[in-house]
Parts: structure tokens; C-alpha cells; sequence
């Protein structure tokens, strides 16, 4: 009894995409994540920068600007035993 010439490239085939599959299933949340993280670090280096330039106007022009304190929100909140 032979066997059908389609088996050897469709378990080829099966193979390789089974693999990509769990290649990008593992490394797109990892990248995702970590550009995130990258584009927060440079809007937030933007940011900083930007305060500086105003803070060094404002104390040329001679005005007083009042700083209001900002809270942030905790990432974790404690959960209840």
C-alpha cells in the first residue's frame, strides 16, 4: 500500500506554519510591550525637556508660575484578604 505524494509537503507545510505561529504568539506581546515602553520614555524626556525651556523663560521674563503637585495613580491597587 502506498502512501499519497501530498502527506510529506502538507506535514511540511503544517510544520512551518505551526512554528511561526508560536514564534509570534510568544514575540509580539514582548515587542508591543516593550515600544510602549520606549515611546513612554521618550514622550515623557519630551515632557521634562519642554518644562525646563518654559522654567527658564518664566524666570527671564521675571514671571512666577505656581506649580501644582500632581499624584499619580498606584499601578497596583492592594487587594482585600
Amino acid at each position: 500500500m502506498g502512501s499519497p505524494s501530498w502527506v510529506i509537503p502538507v506535514a511540511a507545510l503544517s510544520t512551518i506554519c505551526g512554528v511561526g505561529f508560536i514564534g509570534i504568539w510568544f514575540w509580539f506581546p514582548r515587542m508591543l510591550k516593550k515600544g510602549t515602553q520606549q515611546e513612554l520614555q521618550v514622550l515623557a524626556a519630551e515632557r521634562a525637556e519642554r518644562d525646563r525651556y518654559m522654567q527658564q523663560k518664566n524666570a527671564e521674563e521675571g514671571k512666577i508660575v505656581q506649580e501644582t503637585q500632581v499624584t499619580s495613580v498606584p499601578k497596583e491597587l492592594p487587594q482585600a484578604a
